[in-house]
């Protein structure tokens, strides 16, 4: 190498140092670093770089100069072509003839006419010169130059200077590769702390609502502003609570109740996030907890298949701030349920002093007013499991609290075992009172059918409500000694049948037979239908029209069924004696026998 080629190499050092050091793009100094060398070597008019892709495992084309660059390979495995020879053997290489070129590149590689520099050229490089960008003892890529026309040789000093032309372009890629880390973490500490900022003001508006005291509905639309899908609040049975306002027209779909983890969750109150996806879009369901409870279930309904971290997030504490809301509720119901349960025992105790009277004014009840009791006997045996049970009787005392409220009617509402005690009160200028408290009784069926329910009568004064509780508990028992198809059964409709009713089983079954077996025998043996003709000509009080309508058979033959059953009975349908008798039999027998109603 002469002084003038030295010189003009020492120059190409000096420039790429201070360019590397003064640029922070890599893509630059490459293409820069390529075109500085081939400047410098007299032999050279064409070059390539490549970098190492770990992850695709192959060398990929970063810079090319003198080429056209569609005509290149922009990747090449380790050990094809030169440039992945070079790589492969971690080892730099001068190549000063055709033949050398083929023997390094070895038969089966691709073939040199494939290194032509343009589309229509069809010369191969007459020499070569390849070299490792190697940093931290770790070959990176690779710089290859070719010479196509000149007869100039590559030298070692050529080589060397290549080399330190490598090192640059390894030092620069280390560079900015370490730049570009340092902005990616100094963006992703920016995204942080924004996101760190953003779940902040979350938490303080939720706390913020809590301290307020608004309640579910707040939570739930400020939820869903935050991650701008519609949120609906379920209880474990899986009905809603309180909905966002997006989210009144968001039902769960009937296949999420035959969702395997469903039980899971209620099982083992589980408390990640859980998505669950149909045809009609995707579920986020944050299941709420307190006191280690599963209380129920806080569900986004979305278009698209995520949430991001942040809106997932703000889903969980959001949950977190349902079930404090929840428990706050619940343990403020308890404490109320409490108190309602100390007025109603010391009630039915017959002790009504200054300390009772003050607890039932706190409570809007007037000692002096009229009282009554309504039991309602629960039967949630069809229910999954005894967790299912106590849920469903939970939320049946807190929906009968709401009824009475509704209704605007002073009431107590005592859970015990599988029985609720329903106190309701009336004031002495109510009207048709008896007939109100009927209509509460009616009115918590259709809460839920799986119900029994007996109802007292009403009487003056809160001393006296023991007497209502009486008659609605011996109710209760004729029912449960008599099932019957009615669900609810009144003290004050049961006149004479309360007598009736308080014999033995065997006693009535006596009466029974003594006045209807001649027309049952006549009936189990002819099929003549006596027995129903004669129940509704007492229902429709003797009216025969009425019975053929009813019955769908000929005036005719319904008064001959009549007439009949009066032969056979050897009583006189229009003496009121033996018509009491037949009335009683026969309601009687449709007690014991379910097919009647009273």
């Amino acid at each position: 190498m002469d002084n003038e080629q030295k010189l003009k190499s020492y120059n190409l050092l000096v420039k790429m140092g201070r360019n590397i050091t003064s640029s922070l793009n890599s893509d630059a100094i490459l293409d820069y670093i390529l075109r500085e060398v081939i400047k410098v070597f007299p032999s050279a008019n064409a070059g390539v770089l490549y970098l190492y892709d770990e992850e695709k495992k192959v060398l990929c084309l970063q810079s090319c100069a003198g080429f056209q660059n569609e005509i290149l390979l922009h990747q090449i495995p380790p050990g094809i072509a030169i440039s992945g020879k070079t790589f492969e053997r971690r080892q730099s290489v001068i190549i000063n003839s055709v033949e050398e070129l083929e023997a390094y590149v070895g038969p089966t590689d691709i073939p040199l006419s494939r290194f032509g520099r343009s589309r229509d050229s069809t010369e191969s490089p007459k020499a070569v010169m390849s070299a490792c960008l190697i940093i931290h003892n770790q070959i990176i890529g690779v710089i290859t130059v070719d010479n196509y026309s000149l007869d100039q040789k590559f030298s070692p000093e050529d080589l060397e200077l290549l080399e330190a032309a490598a090192d640059y372009a390894a030092i620069a890629i280390f560079q900015s590769n370490m730049i570009k880390k340092e902005k990616h973490y100094i963006l992703e500490l920016q995204n942080r702390k924004r996101d760190l900022e953003k779940m902040l003001l979350i938490q303080n508006n939720f706390t913020d609502i809590i301290v307020r005291g608004i309640g579910f509905s707040e939570i739930l639309d400020y939820l869903e502003k935050v991650i701008s899908f519609p949120v609906v609040l379920y209880n474990i049975l899986l009905e809603p609570v309180a909905y966002s306002p997006k989210g009144v027209d968001c039902p769960l779909p009937s296949s999420f109740f035959h969702f395997s983890r469903y039980n899971e969750f209620v099982k083992n109150k589980l408390q990640s996030i859980m998505d669950y996806k149909d045809e009609d879009g995707t579920y986020f369901i944050s299941p709420v907890i307190g006191k280690n409870k599963l209380l129920g279930f806080l569900t986004v309904f979305t278009n698209t298949d995520e949430l991001d971290e942040l809106e997932k997030l703000a889903l969980s504490y959001a949950s977190l701030v349902v079930a404090q809301e929840w428990l706050k509720q619940d343990e403020l119901f308890e404490v109320s349920q409490k108190i309602k349960g100390d007025v109603f025992h010391g009630a039915l105790s017959g002790v009504i002093d200054k300390s009772l009277i003050l607890h039932a004014e706190k409570l809007g009840l007037d000692y002096r007013d009229y009282f009554g009791v309504i039991i309602v006997k629960e039967d949630f045996s069809s229910c999954a499991n005894l967790f299912e049970q106590a849920a469903r009787s939970n939320k049946l005392v807190k929906d009968i609290v709401s009824l009475l409220g509704k209704r605007g009617i002073n009431g107590i509402v005592v859970p015990e075992r599988n029985l609720i005690y329903v106190m309701v009160s009336f004031s002495k200028s109510a009207l048709t009172k008896q007939q109100q408290t009927v209509e509460v009784g009616r009115e918590i069926l259709r809460l839920d059918q799986n119900i029994q329910i007996t109802v007292g009568q009403l009487y003056e004064n809160l001393l006296n409500l023991s007497k209502s509780y009486r008659e609605a508990w011996e109710c209760f028992e004729i029912v449960e000694k008599y099932p019957t198809s009615s669900k609810i059964v009144n003290y004050e409709q049961l006149g004479i049948l309360y007598l009736i009713l308080k014999l033995s089983g065997d006693e009535l079954n006596s009466y029974i037979d003594k006045v209807l077996q001649p027309l049952l025998e006549y009936d189990a043996q002819k099929n003549a239908g006596l027995m129903n003709t004669l129940q509704a000509y007492i229902n429709f009080n003797k009216n025969i029209k009425y019975v053929a309508e009813y019955l769908n058979v000929h005036y005719n033959t319904a008064y001959w069924r009549v007439r009949k059953a009066e032969r056979l009975l050897q009583q006189d349908f229009d003496s009121t004696q033996d018509w009491f008798n037949i009335q009683a039999a026969c309601m009687l027998y449709g007690i014991i026998h379910k097919n009647s109603d009273y």
